[in-house]
């Protein structure tokens, strides 16, 4: 699992924001530092990064000009997207959802915003007040489950925020976690992906801390270094690079959701030299393959064993034939995944898919003479 963190420094000697990569490196007690990009102008006060769930953008947000800017990772260019309309001054905290929302809070209204970048000039549209927490620098942060943290310089505390539900008066609940005294936190991210810890950047201790999640304690301090050398900190934030989505669908229809078929994709000289699953029937985009996604029997190419596909549903139920096997299998998704099996000895042919162990046996049970003699 590839693990990418940034980090923001305004930088006010230089009148730049930097962008630095994270390589934590918790053998040597260090944090990393790889300068990235630097950028001036308009965003010169950069205490604010989101990089979008994909890890293809890092979008930035200037405390004091409001200025929205979109850095593209794979080819290293900045854009302005302008000042954000709506968005106060201080707005000095950034997430993405896995909803892909970009998520932005201010110390002077401790309100939660979205932002929307994809019209000119940017707009900023109230989500709700936080309430239970005073909004006060650091960071928020969206893990693989879709929770949402607050970190606040208000007693160093660390945060849930339930920022899906606000309450009938445009409240949004905040639950204590922990605090790490004396951090001084500027911002969050979370390790593995979104799977892992949260980690923090500390200007008091000029280092990346890593926190427990269910208490906010301090695990580990990890020593900023760039270029070798000890790094000193001010401000600035920290962004989580890629993120694993790990929430998941419930599955309620009964018709079939989709059927692949084992069968040849490549022939040379009426020859057929090269199989896969292919899609047959049904939605292709409620359950998805990836070529070459399958395991063949040990010293055979095309006898497969075992073939993964992918769902957002939770729990999808299977109907594998194999020789002139049938077999229902209930199948369980994780991380985005689920596998189907062979049946004893036998290769599989197709594997259908639906949503009720129900409707999946009814399929098995309408085959013909229930996959004997075929």
């Amino acid at each position: 699992m590839t693990e990418t963190i940034y980090l923001s420094h305004s930088v006010d000697a230089e009148n730049v924001t930097k962008l630095f990569s994270v390589d934590l490196d918790s053998t040597a007690g260090e944090a990393v530092l790889t300068q990235v990009t630097s950028i001036g102008g308009n965003f010169q006060n950069v205490d604010a990064i989101a990089a979008t769930p994909d890890g293809e953008t890092v979008m930035f947000v200037d405390r004091n000009t409001t200025h929205l800017g979109e850095y593209d990772v794979s080819g290293d260019s900045f854009s302005d997207k302008g000042a954000i309309n709506g968005l106060p001054t201080l707005s000095v905290l950034a997430a993405y959802g896995l909803d892909g929302n970009l998520y932005v809070a201010s110390n002077n209204t401790n309100k939660l915003y979205t932002v929307d970048g994809n019209v000119s000039p940017p707009v900023a549209t109230e989500v709700g007040t936080i309430d239970g927490a005073t909004v006060n620098g650091a960071d928020i942060v969206v893990d693989s489950t879709g929770t949402m943290f607050l970190h606040t310089n208000n007693n160093d505390t660390l945060y849930t925020i339930d920022y899906q539900n606000p309450d009938g008066n445009g409240n949004i609940a905040a639950t204590v976690v922990g605090t790490d005294a004396g951090s001084s936190l500027t911002g969050l991210a979370v390790r593995a992906a979104g799977t892992g810890d949260l980690v923090g950047s500390s200007r008091a201790d000029d280092a990346i801390v890593v926190l427990d999640k269910s208490n906010g304690s301090r695990t580990a301090t990890l020593d900023m270094t760039f270029n070798g050398n000890a790094y000193s900190y001010t401000n600035g934030d920290m962004a989580t690079g890629t993120i694993i989505d790990e929430t998941c669908d419930e599955c309620t229809s009964d018709e079939l959701l989709a059927k692949y078929e084992f069968a040849c994709t490549e022939e040379v000289d009426d020859e057929c030299v090269d199989y896969d699953f292919v899609f047959e029937d049904g939605d292709g985009s409620l359950v998805t393959y990836e070529p070459g996604s399958f395991e063949s029997k040990e010293d055979e190419a095309f006898e497969p064993v075992s073939a993964t596909f992918g769902t957002d549903y939770c729990t999808v139920y299977a109907v594998v034939k194999a020789g002139r096997e049938l077999a229902v299998q209930e199948l369980v998704a994780e991380d985005g995944e689920v596998t189907a099996q062979n049946i004893g000895k036998y290769a599989i042919s197709f594997v259908a898919f639906y949503c009720t162990e129900e409707a999946a046996q009814d399929a098995a049970d309408a085959f013909p003479s229930n996959g004997n003699g075929r």
